[in-house]
């Protein structure tokens, strides 16, 4: 019974899965990309947003499933399925990293958008 009680214990103390928006950039340091071109570049920071924006949706619906099931059971999903916080962290890195470099080599810094939500509309004739 002591076993169980602890085990409950360090589940609900690990939480539920944070926001993106609340997860802090690891240090990354923006040496390690001063022998690629601009180009280069901007093509890496391009696919790091794209990854950034996959882990966020991703991590979006972690949190609304911690919701339920804490709510339902008094435990955090991702207790047991983990989450993407440290993949976050790490990208959100790697974009503030790629974006110091470009601005230390002078590169002129490429706009890319995503969209994080496609909404779908329907008009009708």
């Amino acid at each position: 019974m002591k076993t169980i009680s602890i085990t409950i214990a360090t589940i609900l103390l690990t939480g539920c899965a944070s926001m993106p928006a609340d997860i802090q950039a690891t240090s990354v340091p923006s040496d390690k990309y001063y022998k690629l071109s601009c180009e280069a570049l901007n093509s890496s920071l391009s696919k790091e947003k794209a990854n950034l924006e996959t882990l966020t949706i991703d991590q979006v619906e972690k949190v609304k499933e911690d919701a339920l099931s804490v709510f339902w059971f008094g435990i955090p999903a991702s207790a047991f399925n983990g989450d993407n916080e440290k993949a976050i962290s790490d990208s959100k890195g790697s974009i503030d990293a790629y974006e110091k470099m470009i601005s230390n080599k002078n590169c002129k810094l490429q706009n890319y958008r995503y969209l994080v939500f496609l909404p779908v509309m329907f008009i009708s004739k």
